[in-house]
Parts: C-alpha cells; sequence; structure tokens
C-alpha cells in the first residue's frame, strides 16, 4: 500500500491534538477521512501506532517512536519546499534558452536584450544546442526554454509563445539555373533535388515535412530525392557545389552568408512560425517572464507589419 504525504500529515496532527476532531479541523476535512488516513499509514506500517477508545486517543510505544522520527522528517520536507516555492516565484537565478543555428538572428538578439534589460536580476545562458539535439536538449532539462519552430511542438514539448514569421526560400548555388529568378514557385519544388537527412528519426522526420511539405498545393508529391547529408554544413557544401537545392526559411546565416549559395523567395507557401518551446506544465517564473518578454515583442511586430 502507497503511503502519500496527506496520510503522514493525517497521523502527526492528530498525534499533537490527540483528538480526531480536532486533528480533522485543522486539516479541514472530516474525522471519518482522518481515520482512514491514518488507518493507510498503520496498515502500512503493520501495526497501531494509535490507541483509540470512546474517551481518549494516544500513542502506542511504536506510534511514539515513529512519531519522533517522522515529525523532523515532515519539517524538514515543509521547509525544503518552501525554499523551492520561493525560488520558483523568483526572477532571480540562471535561465538556459536554446536555440539552433535555423533559428538565430536579430529576433533571438532582441528578445535576449530585452529581458536581461527588464530583468537584470536573472541570469540567462543563450546556449546553441545543434540542428538534431533542440528537442532532446528541452526534453532533458538541459535547457529550460528552446527557440524554434512551432511547428515542432508535439508530445510533451508545448508551442508557448511566438516571436517571428520568417519567409519559406529556396537555396541554390550561385551557378544554378534559378540563382537569377526572382522567385520560385511551390509547385517547381518536385523538380528539384531536395535533399535526404540520415539518420532519420522523429524529430528530423516532423522537421522535414514542416519545412516542405509532401505534396504540393497543386497536388504533386515533393520528393527527396537528393543527396544525403547529415548537418547544415553538410547541406551548405552540397547546395554550394549545386548538388541539390534546399527548401528553407530566411535569416539562416550559414546560407545567406555564403557568396557560393542564392536564397530566393517560395511563392505559395505560408510562412514559417519562429517562437519559444517548453516542456508542458507548470514554469518557473524566469520563464514565464522570458515567455511574457517574447509576446510582447511579437505584439509589437504585428503593429508595425
Amino acid at each position: 500500500m502507497t503511503v502519500e504525504l496527506v496520510h503522514v500529515e493525517a497521523f502527526l496532527v492528530v498525534a499533537e491534538e490527540l483528538h480526531f476532531g480536532r486533528a480533522a479541523a485543522r486539516l479541514r476535512v472530516d474525522a471519518a477521512q482522518v481515520t482512514r488516513r491514518v488507518q493507510v499509514l498503520e496498515r502500512s506500517v503493520g501495526a497501531r501506532l494509535l490507541e483509540r477508545t470512546s474517551r481518549r486517543v494516544a500513542l502506542t510505544p511504536l506510534g511514539r517512536d515513529v512519531h519522533a522520527s517522522l515529525q523532523p522528517a515532515y519539517e524538514a520536507l515543509m521547509a525544503s519546499l518552501a525554499i523551492a516555492r520561493t525560488a520558483a516565484e523568483s526572477t532571480e537565478g540562471h535561465l538556459v534558452v536554446g536555440f539552433s543555428d535555423s533559428a538565430a538572428g536579430h529576433e533571438v538578439d532582441e528578445l535576449c536584450r530585452r529581458f536581461e534589460g527588464a530583468h537584470p536580476e536573472a541570469r540567462l545562458e543563450l546556449v546553441n544546442v545543434g540542428l538534431r539535439d533542440q528537442v532532446q536538449a528541452l526534453e532533458s532539462g538541459e535547457v529550460d526554454v528552446l527557440i524554434s519552430w512551432l511547428a515542432l511542438a508535439g508530445g510533451e514539448v508545448e508551442a508557448a509563445a511566438p516571436l517571428a514569421r520568417r519567409q519559406r526560400v529556396l537555396a541554390v548555388g550561385a551557378g544554378h539555373r534559378l540563382a537569377r529568378a526572382q522567385e520560385v514557385s511551390v509547385e517547381e519544388l518536385p523538380d528539384l533535388r531536395l535533399p535526404k537527412w540520415v539518420p532519420s528519426d522523429p524529430f528530423l522526420v516532423r522537421m522535414v515535412e514542416a519545412f516542405t511539405p509532401e505534396v504540393t498545393p497543386g497536388g504533386r508529391p515533393i520528393p527527396r530525392n537528393g543527396p544525403e547529408v547529415q548537418t547544415l554544413n553538410d547541406m551548405a557544401s552540397a547546395i554550394a557545389r549545386g548538388k541539390i537545392e534546399h527548401a528553407t526559411v530566411e535569416g539562416v546565416v550559414l546560407f545567406e552568408g555564403n557568396p557560393e549559395i542564392v536564397v530566393l523567395p517560395i511563392s505559395g507557401l505560408p510562412p514559417m512560425e519562429l517562437g519559444l518551446l517548453v516542456i508542458r506544465g507548470p514554469q518557473n517564473a524566469r520563464v514565464r517572464a522570458f515567455l511574457s518578454v517574447a509576446a510582447r515583442l511579437s505584439a509589437e511586430a504585428a503593429e508595425q507589419a
């Protein structure tokens, strides 16, 4: 039988009051519920901890020993939880924010600058977690918040706040036949050599599908029939050498900062939503403050658009 904190609390209060009615009033439950909770603890121990008669309640010898050991442990636990609650409600402390190269940009810089200005008591650490490892870094607790593409949310990973919208672009080599085009239609993607990520995993599958749909709006399948790549550096090298074309988003420095690569807009695809991802559930005050700054920044950008 599993003993829970409420069972321990019931025993400790009854041991102090030596009266089930007064214990029930302190615990804000009825006396019968207090009795059941104490009985759970007694069954777990395998012996009576309280002697009960119609006129009095008293601790058994074993009950006195159990009370003497449980009371300081309970008080230490309550003190630790109080400290933890205080820390969770304070923006003072360390906040680790992860991002990948594809998400880097002026929006991220501005978000961090705004947060540090509003919360100088917090220690913000910005960590490049890599393309493949970003969701794992969030799930493992290596980072508190992940700046990435909201389309990657799923399972325990929750889209918490939008940050920016980035247009879809096609990255091609400077000598490519499309390099001088003004734009490329999404309906042309099936005719290109889009790369295959290896080794594939559920996260990469989700990412590839987010960046490039499986089918064009006109119904043409978009195959990934180009050479295999494992990293963004592999990708940039293959693009520059004219081996592949890559559908991505504007602002990726690895592509746009390379003189051997040209990026041109893709018409027919909606922008990608960049934002903040967190693990589903309650967040501490530092994370909540960071999300709040991101939401304000996004609202300002929407007003100016």
